[in-house]
């Protein structure tokens, strides 16, 4: 009995249109294509390897992102909307395009995050380089890692502001931004 899997053409769309540099957008592509042709054919093992070497190229040449940035409550549910001063926000990050550092039989994700706190009007209130450190060391090259980062207030006066996080791989130096907008009472 022959087993067939289709990857979806959308799928393998978005992840070439995404790529970051065209050479690695075309091995990426070739890669992709390959393992649309072997699914087509019902070659499910050679699909998911050439789908796999895809994937990974892509990975590597994708800028790094940000795939979720949220605020989170105590307890992993809803978060307040409103903060007062002494108050821990907790943010969820789960980033992507990382690199990974080989570490005897292990490989390890270090991403370093920089904090400030400014009003929307853009006055900034506080600046941390190096406030934290997002790390996770395992058996393989996970494409699957969040953390939960806390940032504890200072006392705030009622107003609008803005948590600027700025994210840096340690494996690849690639950074990325996010700016996470909450109003303090």
């Amino acid at each position: 009995m022959r087993s067939s899997t289709r990857i979806p053409a959308g799928i393998l769309a978005a992840l070439v249109a995404l790529s970051a540099g065209p050479a690695a957008a075309g091995e990426a592509a070739d890669a992709l294509a390959g393992a649309e042709a072997a699914a087509a054919a019902g070659d499910a093992g050679a699909a998911w390897t050439a789908f796999d070497r895809g994937v990974e190229l892509f990975w590597a040449e994708a800028p790094l992102a940000v795939r979720t940035a949220a605020f989170v409550g105590n307890d992993g549910g809803a978060p307040p909307a409103v903060y007062a001063g002494g108050d821990a926000l907790r943010i969820l990050l789960a980033p992507v395009g990382y690199g990974w550092t080989p570490i005897a039989d292990a490989f390890r994700i270090r991403i370093v995050v920089d904090v400030e706190l400014a009003t929307r009007a853009g006055v900034v209130l506080a600046d941390v380089g190096d406030f934290a450190t997002l790390e996770h060391t395992g058996a393989d090259r996970t494409r699957e890692f969040s953390a939960v980062l806390t940032v504890t207030l200072p006392e705030l006066r009622p107003d609008d502001y803005e948590l600027r996080l700025v994210l840096r791989d340690a494996a690849t130096g690639k950074t990325t931004a996010v700016v996470l907008p909450f109003r303090a009472g």
